[in-house]
């Protein structure tokens, strides 16, 4: 029986590594491999998150750190295929116009992903056009 695998982005600080993996290895074992197991400090997030742009009144995203002791094939790697480590818990992002409104994303948020969220902020979002009445 062939053993399968796939290819997964891992993020780590510089350039993403691309590594091939089997399903059933545990995450811990593929960034252990690749020399960046996360330490007591670090954080480790599956995917890209967008929940910004489905909840975009909510004050943070819930995407929650990954546990890495769980395989590929539980994490959902194959759908997936980014695999981010990183220092920071939560990246909080304050839009000031005509006041300020704040947002946490998970790290594993694009810069395409939060542009959008502020794009869509209602203080940002154009009034419509005033309807003038004349006499």
């Amino acid at each position: 029986m062939k053993e399968e695998s796939l290819e997964i982005f891992v993020h780590d600080s510089g350039r993403p590594q691309v590594v091939t993996a089997r399903l059933d290895e545990t995450l811990k074992e593929v960034l252990a491999r690749l020399g960046v197991l996360p330490g007591a400090d670090q954080f480790v997030f599956i995917g890209e998150a967008v929940e910004a742009l489905d909840h975009p009144d909510a004050d943070s995203d819930v995407h929650e750190a990954a546990n890495i002791e769980l395989t590929l094939e539980q994490l959902e790697l194959r759908k997936h295929k980014h695999v981010h480590t990183l220092t920071i818990h939560r990246v909080e992002v304050t839009v000031y116009f005509n006041g300020h409104h704040k947002r946490s994303f998970s790290p594993a948020a694009t810069i395409a992903t939060v542009t959008e969220w502020a794009k869509n902020v209602p203080m940002l979002t154009p009034a419509p056009e005033p309807i003038w009445y004349s006499r």
